[in-house]
């Protein structure tokens, strides 16, 4: 099969559309995206026994555990197919068009091949699953990247998980036309895994319901599952910056690492498809750019980014730097940019609160309501609620740009308190404090990138952390 360059998330918020094209599948229109609609998900097998799939001591640190690319109809192994239920269709190996192969849902069924309308059927619950993964030293993490097509229909289920025991599982599961994608795209999901355990599993799986509605299914490729044997930093499990709760003290992102689970993406205008936004990894750096290479200009947008960390902490600090950058594609400096930090929403990101910056030196506290992530211009539906408004704020880099200008940022979350910093060569200036009950459960956090008028911003974030507080 056809080998793309893998651009990966976690998450988020966001889809990454793969670079290839699957001639015998396609969709006319994309649905909402992943980290809208994922939920945890517990779930048990009843496997038969199996022998080790890898038994040998591994060096220290990220080792490959398996690549699977399905090149022909006989390449599921070491991957089993198993069947829940008394039907023959099940995970197979199926031909997607033009001699490229994929596991699909019912590649396991009479037919090799997929002809363009197929569709998976009633009361399906299929599975695919590799392991036991055994080993004499400590896995501390699991890294599973796929590549996947999806068209579901509602209370019919995508499930990816894993187990420690062979039975039980857990994971995440989407449903619905909302997984409804127009290509295909690529994901990572990320696991900590508990101390002592000492075999692993990990599993694909689909279930559809007994309703008569039925759609292609799910289809996957170039499948790579790792295991870190020499690591104790747990990062959180992201699938296209799905996120799970993970009970960690805090979390640190330096953006050193591609794959730690941030959206990867560009975000295009419906009118003519030119791009809206760009985010990505740079240079050990995670980017928000705002249109820089069109003339349609960006109108007055903004981008918001949920992090691929669940906050899981009631009082909690975070912090974050950044700079704007003059990419090579800008010819005026930023002048009308600004930056922000999301340091308390609610779980679909709907309504944020922000700690804003712009190029000039200036910062506001701002809530905005009704958000339609990820991309949103001011005005409808969008709502603006200035709480802090703007105003001159020392310590704030000042018409610069460049790493050297970096901007240092702090929030301290205490309860239904929020305390506003600039850090200025390690001294705090108070931007203000509030007091809010909404700061009690609005725990989400992220990043913005705006820009007020017409001019193009370059964002770049570094060192982003959040760690509780007594």
């Amino acid at each position: 099969m056809t080998k793309w360059m893998r651009m990966l998330s976690v998450v988020v918020v966001a889809l990454l559309l793969i670079l290839g094209q699957r001639s015998a599948l396609s969709l006319s229109s994309p649905g909402s995206s992943f980290e809208e609609y994922a939920e945890p998900v517990t779930f048990t097998l009843d496997l038969p026994p199996r022998t080790t799939t890898a038994a040998d001591t591994p060096p220290s640190g990220w080792q490959l555990l398996n690549e699977q690319d399905f090149p022909t109809n006989s390449s599921l192994p070491p991957w089993e197919s198993v069947n829940n239920q008394t039907g023959s269709e099940q995970w197979g190996v199926g031909e997607i068009g033009a001699g490229n192969w994929g596991a699909w849902v019912r590649g396991g069924a009479a037919q090799a091949s997929f002809n363009s309308g197929e569709v998976y059927t009633d009361g399906m619950d299929t599975w695919l699953v590799y392991g036991p993964i055994a080993s004499s030293e400590q896995v501390y993490e699991l890294k599973l990247l796929f590549d996947y097509f999806i068209s579901l229909r509602e209370n019919d289920y995508f499930i990816a998980g894993y187990s420690t025991d062979g039975t039980n599982f857990e994971g995440l599961r989407v449903t619905s036309l909302q997984m409804t994608l127009p290509a295909w795209a690529g994901a990572e999901l990320r696991w900590p895994v508990r101390e002592g355990a000492a075999q692993l599993w990990v599993a694909f799986g689909f279930t559809s319901n007994e309703d008569g509605q039925v759609a292609t299914g799910v289809w996957l490729d170039h499948l790579e599952l790792f295991a870190n044997y020499g690591s104790t930093v747990y990062l959180p499990s992201v699938l296209n910056n799905w996120a799970q709760v993970v009970e960690t003290p805090g979390f640190l992102d330096d953006f050193s690492d591609g794959a730690s689970g941030w959206p990867r993406r560009y975000y295009n205008r419906e009118a003519d498809g030119g791009h809206f936004m760009d985010l990505n990894y740079v240079d050990e750096t995670y980017r928000l750019k705002v249109l820089l290479d069109g003339d349609g200009k960006n109108n007055q947008q903004m981008g918001f980014v949920k992090s691929p960390y669940t906050n899981v902490y009631t009082s909690y600090n975070l912090t974050v730097d950044q700079y704007f950058a003059r990419a090579t594609d800008q010819v005026v400096d930023p002048i009308d940019g600004k930056g922000g930090l999301v340091f308390g929403a609610n779980d679909d990101f709907s309504t944020v609160y922000v700690l804003e910056w712009n190029f000039q030196g200036n910062c506001a506290v701002t809530r905005y309501d009704d958000v339609p992530y990820p991309v949103s211009g001011y005005g409808d539906p969008l709502k603006e609620t200035p709480l802090v408004g703007w105003h001159s704020c020392p310590g704030l880099a000042r018409e610069s740009y460049g790493v050297e200008h970096t901007n240092h940022l702090r929030v301290e979350v205490r309860d239904n308190v929020a305390t506003l910093y600039i850090v200025d060569e390690g001294t705090q200036r108070q931007v203000t404090q509030l007091v809010n009950d909404h700061f009690q459960n609005h725990h989400r956090v992220g990043l913005l990138t705006g820009a007020f008028n017409w001019t193009p911003v370059e964002s770049r974030f570094d060192n982003f952390r959040v760690e509780p507080v007594e």
